[in-house]
C-alpha cells in the first residue's frame, strides 16, 4: 500500500522500504498467542504463520525486522501488572487485511492478493481482542458504524463523552481517597 498517496508519487516499493523500518509497524504484526498455527502469509514456497517472524524477515531480506519486532514485543504491557487502569476501546465492522498471498514468483517483491475480514480497517478483529491480555483491564467495548475505523475512532462523540466520564469518575475516586470534601 501506499498509504493513500497516490502511486504517481511514491512506488508500493518505496513505501514498503519506508513501512519495514519504522518501529510501530511491528506493534501492528499479529501476535501469536491469539493467531497460533493460522498462516498469515502464503508463497509459492513456504506459509508463514506469526510464530514463524523471524524466519519471514530472512526470507522477505528484510534484516532489521527482526531486530525491530523483538524491540516491539520487549515492551511489558502484558508480562506484568504495569501500575495503570486499562479501558479498551477499538471499532469493528470494517474489512481489515487478513492474509496475504503472493503468486508463484511474487514474494517479497510484489503487491500480494489481500484476503480481509472483520477489524477496525488497520488492525484485525482477532489481533485487536490482545487488549484483553491487560493486567489491568477494567473495560472493554467495541464499536462499529460511522467513524469506527482505527484512527477515527477518536472523533466519535459517544467515545468522547465515554473518555471524559471515565475522567470525571476517576477525579472523584482520587478526591475521596485524598480526603477532599465533595
Amino acid at each position: 500500500e501506499t498509504e493513500g498517496l497516490p502511486e504517481t508519487i511514491v512506488s508500493p516499493e518505496k513505501m514498503r522500504e519506508f513501512e519495514r523500518s519504522a518501529p510501530t509497524v511491528y506493534w501492528l504484526m499479529p501476535p501469536p498467542s491469539l493467531w497460533g498455527d493460522t498462516p498469515i502469509l502464503f508463497t509459492a514456497t513456504r506459509n508463514y504463520t506469526a510464530s514463524q517472524y523471524q524466519d519471514l524477515f530472512v526470507d522477505s531480506e528484510t534484516p532489521k525486522g527482526g531486530e525491530l519486532y523483538d524491540y516491539a514485543r520487549e515492551a511489558p504491557l502484558f508480562a506484568e501488572d504495569i501500575g495503570v487502569d486499562v479501558y479498551c476501546v477499538h471499532g469493528v465492522g470494517s474489512e481489515t487485511p487478513y492474509q496475504f498471498r503472493y503468486n508463484d514468483k511474487g514474494f517479497p517483491d510484489s503487491m500480494p492478493v489481500t484476503t480481509t475480514s472483520d477489524g477496525d480497517g488497520t488492525v484485525n478483529r482477532q489481533s485487536l481482542e490482545l487488549c484483553k491480555e491487560f493486567k489491568r483491564l477494567k473495560d472493554y467495548k467495541t464499536i462499529s458504524g460511522f467513524l469506527s475505523t482505527h484512527l477515527e475512532i477518536l472523533q466519535r462523540e459517544d467515545v468522547a463523552k465515554y473518555i471524559v466520564n471515565l475522567l470525571k469518575v476517576k477525579n472523584l475516586e482520587l478526591r475521596k481517597k485524598q480526603g477532599y470534601r465533595l
